[in-house]
Parts: structure tokens; C-alpha cells; sequence
């Protein structure tokens, strides 16, 4: 779980990140290479060093926080982790069950020194070199810097990965591996994947989340999240991870604009800000983007999610704004706000003939209708018809009749 209180914490994780051995392009230069970079470092965050006790001697292996509950946090790690015996039950096809866990299990975070102890015994998971710690954490002293959207489902081919997680330190491993071709028998294709003993356990991370965790250098190297989510939910051990944001693709968006539109309308993207062609087309990124309107005209909707399909299109529907503060060449001023959603309030008219008034504006842009009331407990109707930069009133206060013509 993220917090703002955290970001001195988060850049001295960036900074690790950025020196470790070849693990991330020294070039990072767009405004996605630095939200990768960051997302990359924080993801270091949920993982744990778990070290126990074995024939007298420390054993190293390391974990990823899964959730929360009341005063402990819980880590999936490898089995055989925090179960000497695991592996070799397995391959004689025993029985892991009355397996005894390891003595003297201790998990560390980064940057943190305290020793923190299980406040429950591990359990063995179904489905695999799997187990869940409860680790006792209370909320009091442990900031919960932990992130929560790291899950990655379907990792693109070729994405750079790497294990969260080394012998002696919680920084990422050797750069080189990357994600393959799945296969039906194989959706979770990792090429060049090398670990070494004490990464047991570490998540296995591309730039943008988990994909799995490490637990062999032979055989099923890692087993994909998918699988650790549906043993910690089969399990009924609290999985509060999510899916990660998408990596960012170009898209090419077109809008159908349903009114009349004066200005030149722009959308903010993952990337920047992308001007519209003569065909309101703009090239940018998926994800969340943002409409960005000239001064005076307004459209809905402003903010979208695009897909990673390449050509997308959205329908608008685009007026004039009337806000603002708006004025005649004899200096009579003219206030509108917003009220609601369909609705605009008047205020000023000071200078006008008929002196003060206000009310509100009903109706459909760019001709809306007010009534309110005027100076000397008059009565104020009347019309006006807006466009982006100007604004034409037919006003009635009391029988006499007033045209006006304002600006901004």
C-alpha cells in the first residue's frame, strides 16, 4: 500500500534500483521510462529475506508480502524455504504434511533492521513448492509501504525481467532474462532466467509488477502468480494484490464531435500532450488520458481509459462554457458560475440601466434562459445565446426591454 509519507523512502529505492549491476538502461528519458522506474524500485517494497536455522546454520531464502490482516502481514515464499525436507519428499513422492518447519525463522524488509518473528507456524500451500507465513507487524511501528497493483498476468514477449532478490540484499538480480513465447503447456515462458541458492522465493518482476516467484533452477523455475493467488484464496489467506497497470502502447485516438467546436482541443497522455489533426485524431499512449479544451467550450467526456487496441475512436459531445466573467464595451460586467450539472448562476449587471441583478440560467447550450430578480424588486427574464467569445442577451426587467452585448 502506498503512502506520500513515503517518498524519501521510495527515491532511495530508485537510487538502489538505477546502480544495481546492469538491472535497468541508465537512459531512461520519457515520462514512462521514470513512472517504470519508480514502480520498479518501489516494487522492492514487498519483498522479505527470510532467514532460518538448519543442521546449525543460517539459511537464506527470500518472500513477497501478500496482505494484511489485523496485526501480521502475510508472505507466500517457496516451500522449501521454511520446510527443510520439502524438496526431497517431493521427489520420493512422500508426503510433505507432517513435514516440521525450520527453527529460528526470522523475516526482514528493506532498509529496516528490526528482526521480525511468525506469530503462527508457516503452512505448506496446495498446488505446488508454495507456503504462507504470518508475520506479526503491527501497524503501530510498521509502515504498510508495501504496493498492492503489482500482479502481471500476461507479460508481454521480450519484456526484461528479473528476481526481486539476492543472496544477501533485497535489490534485483542479473539482468539478462526475459519473457518468451507462451506455449498451452507453458504459459510462462522465461527465458535466460538464471537464480542461485537464496533467491528461493523471490518474485520474479519485469518492470512493472510480479509475474511469478522463483523457486528452482531446474524444473518448474517459477510457478506463475496466477497459481500462488489461487492457493492464498483456496487457503483463505488475505491476497489483497491486484492487477498492475498496463505498459503503455501507442494508440491513435479519433473523436466524433457531436456541436461546434472554435478552438484547437489537445489530450495529456501517459507520454505528454498530443495536439489534434484536421481529423480530431490524436496520436498517444493507452491508459488514462485527458481531453484538454480551449478557454470558453467544454465537452463530456474530458477523461478516458484507452485500450491498447492501435485505433480507437470516442463520441463528444462538445459546447461553448459559458463560466467566467464576461463584459460590454461600456464596462457592464456579467458573472457566471457553474450550479450543478445542467445549471449556471448570474450575478453582477451593476452598471446596466436597470442596475444590480442576478438569477439562473436553464436550458440547452448555447442558448440558455434566466430569471432572477433586479434592483428595485424588479424581475429579470430574458435569453442569451453564447459562443465561445461572445455573448448576446435579449434581458425584459419589469416591462422594458434591454440588448446587450458582452465579451471576455
Amino acid at each position: 500500500m502506498e503512502r506520500h509519507s513515503l517518498f524519501q523512502a521510495a527515491a532511495r529505492l530508485i537510487a538502489a534500483a538505477l546502480v544495481s549491476a546492469s538491472s535497468f538502461s541508465a537512459a531512461a528519458e520519457t515520462g514512462q521510462d521514470k513512472i517504470d522506474a519508480y514502480v520498479r524500485a518501489s516494487l522492492l517494497n514487498n519483498v522479505v529475506k527470510i532467514d532460518s536455522v538448519k543442521d546449525g546454520l543460517t539459511v537464506t531464502g527470500m518472500g513477497f508480502i501478500i496482505g494484511r490482516f489485523g496485526e501480521s502481514i502475510w508472505v507466500t515464499t517457496a516451500a522449501h524455504v521454511v520446510f527443510p525436507g520439502f524438496i526431497e519428499a517431493r521427489a520420493a513422492h512422500r508426503s510433505v504434511s507432517d513435514l516440521k518447519p525450520a527453527t529460528g525463522i526470522v523475516i526482514h524488509r528493506k532498509d529496516d533492521p528490526t528482526d521480525y518473528a511468525l506469530d503462527a507456524q508457516p503452512e505448506i500451500a496446495i498446488g505446488g513448492d508454495m507456503a504462507f507465513l504470518s508475520v506479526r507487524m503491527p501497524r503501530a511501528q510498521v509502515a504498510d509501504a508495501w504496493r498492492e497493483r503489482v500482479i502481471v498476468r500476461n507479460p508481454d514477449p521480450d519484456d526484461p525481467v528479473w528476481i526481486a532478490g539476492t543472496t544477501s540484499e533485497i535489490i534485483y538480480g542479473t539482468a539478462g532474462a526475459k519473457i518468451g513465447t507462451p506455449t498451452p503447456a507453458s504459459p510462462l515462458n522465461i527465458d535466460g532466467l538464471v537464480g542461485g541458492e537464496g533467491q528461493s522465493g523471490a518474485p520474479v518482476a519485469t518492470a512493472l509488477g510480479f509475474v511469478g516467484m522463483y523457486v528452482s533452477s531446474d524444473g518448474e523455475r517459477v510457478i506463475p502468480i496466477a497459481r500462488i493467488e489461487r492457493a492464498a484464496l483456496d487457503a483463505r489467506r488475505p491476497w489483497q494484490l491486484s492487477d498492475a497497470p498496463l505498459k503503455a502502447l501507442p494508440v491513435r485516438i479519433c473523436f466524433n464531435v457531436s456541436g461546434e467546436i472554435a478552438g484547437q482541443m489537445s489530450v495529456d497522455g501517459p507520454r505528454g500532450r498530443h495536439g489534434l489533426d484536421a481529423s480530431r485524431c490524436a496520436a498517444t499512449e493507452s491508459g488514462d488520458n485527458q481531453l484538454i479544451m480551449p478557454p470558453g467550450e467544454i465537452c463530456d467526456p474530458t477523461i478516458f481509459t484507452l485500450s491498447r487496441d492501435p485505433n480507437q475512436m470516442r463520441n463528444l459531445t462538445c459546447s461553448v462554457d459559458p463560466a467566467g466573467l464576461w463584459m460590454t464595451d461600456d464596462n457592464i460586467y456579467m458573472k457566471v458560475t457553474a450550479d450543478g450539472v445542467n445549471g449556471w448562476l448570474v450575478d453582477g449587471l451593476d452598471r446596466s440601466p436597470f442596475g444590480w441583478a442576478r438569477g439562473k440560467l436553464t436550458g440547452v447550450l448555447p442558448d440558455l434562459f434566466l430569471a432572477g430578480e433586479a434592483q428595485n424588486n424588479n424581475q429579470i427574464s430574458g435569453n442569451l445565446q453564447f459562443s465561445p467569445s461572445k455573448a448576446l442577451a435579449n434581458f425584459t426587467v419589469g416591462t422594458t426591454n434591454y440588448r446587450l452585448e458582452f465579451h471576455r
